[in-house]
């Protein structure tokens, strides 16, 4: 990716910092996917990177393979641009991003849940263990 190239070789901090002083640099141009993955390849998570380039690749043969024609369901398949928006897009990001909130928010839960599982059968346990003491003798009247 050469625009990651050129940013290093310039010291650029990101890759926003080397667009906005490209001028200084060279008149290049980079489109706006190319931009897109670039930052995506330094930020994104290596797993969901890989899930989506795959997710793109499987796109791009189906529409290959069927050479636009609808499927069965008169389904059109998604053009190359559709199916780079949708596995690199700013909504692919989001719905990552969100998928990533509700699973923490599930561990937590889940974590809590656990936590309050584990007083209440102390509580239960402590019950049962005054329950089973033998009671003292009263005094005598």
């Amino acid at each position: 990716m050469g625009i990651l190239e050129d940013a290093n070789a310039h010291g650029a901090k990101n890759i926003d910092d080397y667009l906005q002083q490209k001028g200084l640099f060279a008149d290049q141009q980079f489109s706006r996917g190319g931009v897109a993955l670039a930052k995506q390849l330094l930020t994104r998570d290596p797993t969901a990177l890989q899930a989506a380039a795959r997710q793109y690749a499987s796109d791009a043969k189906y529409a290959a393979e069927s050479g636009g024609a609808p499927d069965l369901f008169g389904n059109t398949p998604v053009t190359p641009a559709e199916a780079f928006e949708k596995s690199f897009g700013p909504q692919a990001l989001a719905d990552e991003a969100s998928a990533k909130a509700a699973k923490a928010a599930k561990q937590a839960g889940a974590k809590t849940k656990a936590a309050g599982l584990a007083a209440g059968t102390k509580a239960v346990n402590e019950f049962n263990a005054l329950a089973n003491r033998t009671p003292r003798t009263a005094p005598p009247k």
